[in-house]
């Protein structure tokens, strides 16, 4: 583990959150982190283009053959149409792969 750490001194980047949906990206080309905040009623399309790790951190979420309460985690595989109603106030977040890092 030694030889693969670096130890050199950096400044931490503070990743603050904006609101309903939040992106933070990393120097990592394969991985992306999002944070979505939806209240109760709202709702959410998405489309996985890879498959992706979705994490419910607060809340209760729905959809078809979804029923995600806090603390549920889930794996949804590529090319998947997926609406989320938000059955409380949530906080989800998503892992994938970004589209590009230029």
């Amino acid at each position: 583990l030694m030889k693969h750490v670096n130890f050199t001194p950096t400044l931490p980047r503070i990743i603050k959150d904006s609101g309903g949906h939040s992106i933070y990206e990393t120097t990592a080309e394969e991985f992306e982190l999002h944070h979505y905040r939806l209240g109760e009623g709202e709702e959410l399309k998405l489309h996985t283009r890879c498959p992706e790790i979705f994490f419910v951190m607060e809340g209760h979420v729905t959809g078809k053959n979804i029923d995600w309460k806090a603390g549920d985690g889930a794996f949804i595989s590529s090319d998947t149409e997926c609406r989320l109603t938000a059955m409380s106030d949530i906080s989800l977040y998503r892992v994938t792969v970004p589209l590009s890092k230029n």
